[in-house]
């Protein structure tokens, strides 16, 4: 596509030509599109925020610590000591917030069936508690034969989606009091991509009302997603079909308005009620009727869960270095900010450290937030260069004319030549830019 050179306003053929694209999408088969126009492609953020999470302080590796020091307890409680080998548990930690899906229990039953098999463990058992899930059993292996075995559980066994990610690096227990010790060797990040995802947006919405700033775009934000594990057996017992749950969640999910009616000068404007708040209102949806027409709802259906998008498309991560001279890799999300036209770099970035200033009040105290691109800095670090080489020259003029020729009068004269050289050249470099900008010329 090219534009033809008399094109006055460029941005409003763009636009049209959005709307037309726009327009050819209804038009287009299943399954084909969506057109996607972009004329922004050029455009370069004028500064760049990473959102980053510090890693977890020890208030809540003492939490987690003693719930699954007190599990471990409890199971290895009724074990008879005299099996040959030592205890030992093999915890896998994710977020508390996080319920346990049927994708990590699976995970964790395919664990406890492959170490039985392989010897690893003996007698295993799953335990689980807030915010881990642990195989509990004996074994004659060392850490490092059990440590090897979970790599190659991880490689062979499991898919990227089987993995959370936020969770973290499983750890070995063979002494329950060593248990804080252990995770603190593989601690993880304190906050979650959901997490980073609603401090990302507080920030976007927030530098997006500074005056200067035209655009504010997220990159590394893991979409959020519901799923629905069912039972092909429990749904044909009900004469349900899989594909039948999505018509049945579309026509209960009304997003679309529902119009208004008059009744004499008055107009009542109608609104569905039916869009999904949270989970519970998806499982309070009736799918069928039972035999003696009692309704079915989905929750007896289905297990219902929520999670990330699975297999996650993109992760990002910021690595810096810790006090102590050790590299960290944290996740992260990263806004990218542009500046409006004709605006300068220097009020741009005093703008929006202004609304950062304010979030503070807001935000945690221990949210990272670097500037990995800071072009305001960068013409500020420039201005102060060239006006250092600035002075140096005019120094290194007079001292070279006074030297040279033992006269202060010349050596002023040429001290006065630069700056104003440099003064005319702008100021008719200015004139210039204006009268073409007031007089374009056409061909």
């Amino acid at each position: 596509m090219q534009l033809a050179e008399d094109v006055s306003d460029v941005k409003r053929q763009f636009s049209d030509i959005n709307l037309k694209l726009d327009a050819l999408n209804s038009q287009l088969p299943p399954g084909a599109g969506p057109i996607s126009f972009q004329s922004d492609f050029g455009d370069t953020a004028a500064l760049m925020l990473t959102i980053a999470s510090p890693k977890a302080d020890s208030v809540e590796i003492d939490i987690r610590a003693r719930g699954i020091q007190s599990t471990i307890q409890t199971a290895r409680a009724p074990r008879k000591s005299e099996e040959q080998g030592t205890p030992v548990t093999i915890v896998y930690s994710f977020p508390q917030s996080l319920s346990l899906s049927r994708t990590i229990k699976d995970a964790g039953q395919l664990f406890e069936e492959q170490g039985e098999q392989a010897g690893i463990v003996r007698a295993p058992q799953l335990i689980q508690g807030s915010g881990f899930i642990a195989l509990d059993g004996i074994s004659t292996a060392n850490d490092a034969s059990i440590r090897k075995f979970l790599r190659t559980f991880f490689q062979t066994r499991l898919q990227r989606s089987d993995l959370h990610p936020d969770a973290w690096d499983p750890i070995i227990v063979r002494d329950p009091q060593e248990t804080r010790e252990q995770l603190a060797k593989v601690v993880g990040d304190k906050y979650s991509y959901a997490d980073l995802d609603d401090f990302s947006d507080l920030i976007a919405r927030t530098v997006q009302g500074a005056p200067e700033t035209s655009k504010v775009e997220r990159r590394g934000v893991l979409p959020q997603a519901v799923y629905l594990e069912y039972s092909q057996d429990r749904l044909a017992a009900y004469g349900l079909q899989p594909a039948a749950l999505g018509s049945v969640l579309s026509a209960r999910n009304i997003i679309a308005p529902g119009g208004a009616f008059e009744t004499g000068q008055q107009q009542v404007i109608l609104n569905p009620s039916g869009q999904f708040q949270n989970i519970n209102a998806i499982g309070d949806v009736a799918v069928s009727t039972s035999s003696v027409g009692a309704p079915v709802y989905l929750r007896d259906l289905v297990e219902i869960s929520r999670g990330y998008q699975s297999p996650a498309q993109y992760l990002n991560y910021y690595t810096r270095e810790n006090p102590k001279g050790q590299w960290l890799r944290s996740r992260a999300v990263t806004l990218a900010i542009y500046m409006r036209d004709q605006r300068q770099i220097a009020t741009f970035g005093r703008s929006v450290d202004r609304k950062l200033a304010q979030l503070k009040k807001i935000l945690p105290p221990d949210l990272i937030i670097a500037h990995t691109s800071d072009q305001p800095l960068q013409v500020k670090e420039n201005i102060h260069l060239f006006l250092r080489a600035l002075y140096e020259a005019i120094l290194l003029v007079v001292v070279v004319s006074l030297i040279g020729f033992w006269e202060w009068r010349l050596a002023l004269i040429m001290a006065l030549a630069i700056p104003i050289t440099l003064g005319m050249t702008l100021a008719f470099r200015t004139c210039w830019e204006s009268t073409c900008n007031r007089y374009p010329l056409r061909r």
